[in-house]
């Protein structure tokens, strides 16, 4: 985390020592000195993206070690959730930042319990949260695992604050390239970024590498230092800086000499329609792109080659904004536990209250909205016995419009070995009969098309749905006499 959000955080929030605190403690913090920002973050989060045992153990994290636990290598959660603080570090970031703000202006109401917001800045923040979310919008299908990163690359970029992935740095090197796309296409730059350091962090080195369309390598930079890599990055602040295609310049120090290299390019690697090609970069405008940085193996001209499709996806549903959930036109307000229970999901302990002729509520209790309800209890009645005859009956009504399906089951006889692996506990399989050498081979298959007999279907559909129904509502004020 950057250090001048902690020096910010830090301010506003007490650092809960560990003497007091269990495993699976509630969360702590000092109202009286100012709530603890951090929690208050991760329980923001946790409604945000549903990611329940991620934020849980973030909490725990900063309960046990501190805000430095979320991000030292060898922690519980890095080791646990390490793709997930990947994905949403500069998301946490910017809630904190926020938070702080708000703190310092007086907008967050503080009791000795619970902190309370305004839906409309639960809104402002997860506005704040998508304009930086790291979440990319493809999934990529080819032969090398990778990473995606977000990244500004309008500004430098240290190299310090490129994440090390164990599985690549300490085999070959880990290799970073931006990356520009949109749903059809995905652009690559004529370079890439090597990062290498031994086991020891006794020699680091990086370098940068321009490709041709031939995947011919040429040394573009190359800086190697027998520093430690802490000190490498204090003594010799390297940097890159790439706001186009085809541009680029590093930035580095040498006894605090200021050694700065450029380089321009013409061209650049296109994949769209499974095709990897080479063509100029006259031929696109990246002002309308995504962009971020994908990180893999050492070896990224042959990431490139391996490259079979990508799959353009959504955030649509990434962050919950809740208004689908809330009446959002009356700006409820929302109060989180000052010490939340870690057992129970953090939707549990929300409450949202300042709703006209409503209940204080969980969310996770919430009546959805345009649902009238007699008594004010939560939504979750509906679906308990017998109060949800009523809507057992709509549904049933829905069932009858539904569109038809014709009954046809598929039943299969084999012997074969994949098909008795679940099986394969069983006193019979293992004993008696042997998966990799069964008495005989059966390889078929029953199917019983009842598709073709057009009777069959509406009656079983009819008798069965309807005459269930109608026991049910019928024998329901029995069940309730006795």
């Amino acid at each position: 985390m950057k250090k001048r959000i902690i020096a910010i955080l830090l301010s506003l929030s007490i650092m809960v020592g560990s003497s007091f605190i269990s495993k699976r403690a509630h969360a702590a913090a000092a109202v009286t000195a100012g709530v603890s920002i951090f929690v208050f973050a991760w329980e923001l989060l946790d409604l945000m993206t549903g990611k329940d045992d991620a934020c849980i153990a973030a909490i725990q994290t900063i309960i046990e070690n501190g805000v430095d636990g979320l991000t030292n290598p060898d922690s519980t959660f890095q080791q646990n959730f390490g793709d997930f603080w990947l994905q949403w570090e500069s998301s946490y970031e910017t809630i904190c930042e926020s938070l702080s703000a708000m703190s310092d202006e007086g907008e967050i109401d503080l009791t000795s319990d619970n902190v309370k917001i305004s839906y409309q800045q639960y809104l402002n923040l997860c506005n704040q949260v998508c304009s930086v979310i790291k979440i990319p919008t493809i999934d990529l299908i080819c032969g090398y695992e990778y990473k995606f990163i977000s990244a500004d690359l309008s500004v430098p970029i240290p190299l310090k604050n490129l994440p090390i992935i164990s599985e690549y740095f300490y085999s070959s090197g880990q290799s970073y390239s931006p990356i520009w796309y949109n749903k059809d296409t995905i652009v690559f730059p004529c370079w890439y970024l090597i990062f290498r350091s031994t086991l020891t962090y006794d020699s680091t080195s990086f370098a940068f590498y321009s490709l041709s369309d031939t995947f011919k390598t040429t040394l573009f930079s190359n800086l190697s230092t027998s520093a430690k890599l802490s000190d490498f990055f204090t003594n010799n602040l390297p940097s890159f800086y790439s706001p186009s295609l085809s541009s680029l310049q590093t930035d580095f120090y040498i006894m605090n000499q200021l050694y700065e290299q450029t380089g321009s390019f013409d061209s650049c690697f296109v994949f769209s329609n499974g095709t990897l090609s080479f063509e100029s970069i006259s031929s696109f405008d990246t002002s309308e792109m995504q962009c971020c940085i994908v990180t893999t193996q050492s070896d990224y001209p042959a990431f490139l080659q391996s490259l079979i499709e990508f799959t353009p996806l959504t955030n649509d549903t990434d962050i919950n904004d809740l208004s689908d959930v809330l009446p959002t036109e009356v700006n409820p307000d929302l109060s989180f536990p000052v010490n939340p229970d870690l057992d129970i999901p953090i939707s549990d302990q929300v409450i949202v209250s300042n709703v006209p002729d409503t209940s204080d509520a969980a969310i996770s209790d919430y009546p959805l909205p345009g649902m009238s309800l007699d008594i004010s209890v939560p939504s979750i009645i509906v679906s308990k016995f017998p109060f949800s005859l009523p809507f057992d009956f709509v549904r049933f009504l829905g069932v009858l419009a539904a569109d038809p399906i014709p009954p046809v089951f598929h039943i299969p006889i084999s012997t074969h070995p994949d098909n008795l692996a679940e099986w394969a506990d069983n006193e019979t399989v293992g004993q008696y009969v042997s998966p990799d050498n069964p008495m005989f081979e059966i390889d078929e298959q029953i199917t019983i098309d009842l598709s073709n007999i057009p009777l069959v279907q509406p009656i079983c559909y009819t008798c069965f749905i309807v005459g269930f129904v109608i026991f049910l509502i019928h024998i329901t004020p029995k069940l309730i006499h006795h």
